[in-house]
């Protein structure tokens, strides 16, 4: 313990923060096992299984092409393997996180050096996050194989205590649920009622039926006074080109230029079977392979480039260069403005 606090005594906040951010933030497994994409909930899952690549395969290790060819009792045997191995780094990050804290505590006390209170916050609310982000995962595993159609033996007590468990996490991190903010329901119900009016011509009964079901689901939570009041949708500039489709390969080279224009990024845009939508990393942007992306209207690849590269990429730069690797505590909302 002594010796400890003499080396964090020598030391100053930003050489420390610098070499807790590399163990934490590591290559090997925040960056290439993708934890990261459970800090900015962006799982990837495969079409065929269902599987959470980003937990079970990267994290897990599980091999998915002899998943596949296994027989419904290997299955099982295979994903609970990689369960384990899914539990043990995650709880090793949580472990991990713990150590930090606790080093960023004791250098508070003994260093010689003037603590940077700012940076300290910055970097313990990161910190605490993103260990929310792991046990939440940690916590989310049963529901997780069930998506894979593994059976959970669990009763419906426990289900619902792991339910809770969840939920309030999801408030610590995102804040209150929809529905209890009468104005997000507001905004959700017109959202989704605007849309529905707009397009009710092309609906089919399926979708109508489908529209209808969720906009009643919606009417019970809006506030007493509320009356629906139609809108007038902003006037679009009125030039052709932007209804133009561009091609996968066009859209992609269009995304990499601009990164490329932008000098100082790093970031690849790609495409990637294993999303289901697009996802954003710490060097790359990646796009699914279903058929809703072999073509995108110019109007959002404009969007795009703005919310995907000039947003979570340049994000990501800034956090590099102020913070090391980490995104700071809240940058999710920031970015997707939630």
């Amino acid at each position: 313990m002594n010796s400890n606090i003499d080396r964090l005594s020598e030391k100053r906040l930003q050489d420390l923060i610098k070499e807790l951010n590399l163990i934490i933030y590591d290559e090997e497994n925040w960056i290439n096992k993708d934890l990261w994409k459970i800090a900015e909930v962006t799982y990837s899952y495969e079409k065929e299984t269902n599987i959470n690549t980003t937990l079970f395969v990267k994290s897990g290790m599980l091999d998915l092409e002899l998943y596949k060819k296994s027989s419904e009792g290997e299955k099982r045997k295979l994903l609970l393997k990689s369960k384990t191995k899914l539990e043990n780094n995650l709880l090793e990050k949580v472990n991990q996180i713990d150590s930090a804290l606790q080093e960023i505590e004791l250098f508070d006390a003994f260093s010689l050096d003037k603590i940077d209170s700012e940076l300290k916050s910055i970097f313990i609310n990161s910190l605490l996050e993103k260990k929310m982000f792991m046990e939440y995962a940690l916590i989310a595993i049963p529901f997780e194989l069930e998506k894979a159609w593994i059976e959970i033996w669990f009763t419906e007590n426990e289900k619902s205590e792991l339910s809770e468990k969840l939920q309030w996490i999801d408030c610590e991190l995102f804040g209150w649920k929809i529905i209890d903010n009468p104005e997000e329901v507001v905004i959700s119900y017109e959202y989704i009622y605007d849309k529905y009016l707009r397009n009710i011509d092309k609906l089919s009964d399926q979708e109508i039926n489908k529209f209808e079901y969720f906009l009643e689901k919606a009417r019970h939570y809006l506030p007493i006074w509320y009356e629906y009041k139609s809108k007038e949708k902003p006037k679009l500039i009125e030039w052709k080109f932007l209804d133009y489709d561009l091609s996968k390969d066009d859209y992609i080279l269009g995304f990499n230029i601009l990164v490329e224009a932008l000098e100082k990024l790093e970031h690849i845009v790609e495409s990637n079977a294993n999303v289901w939508s697009i996802s954003d990393g710490p060097k790359w942007v990646q796009f699914p392979t279903s058929d809703k992306f072999k073509h995108i209207k110019f109007l959002r690849f404009f969007k795009l480039g703005n919310h995907e590269i000039e947003t979570h990429n340049i994000t990501d730069y800034n956090s590099r260069q102020l913070l090391w690797n980490m995104r700071w505590a809240k940058s999710t909302e920031k970015d997707e403005w939630v």
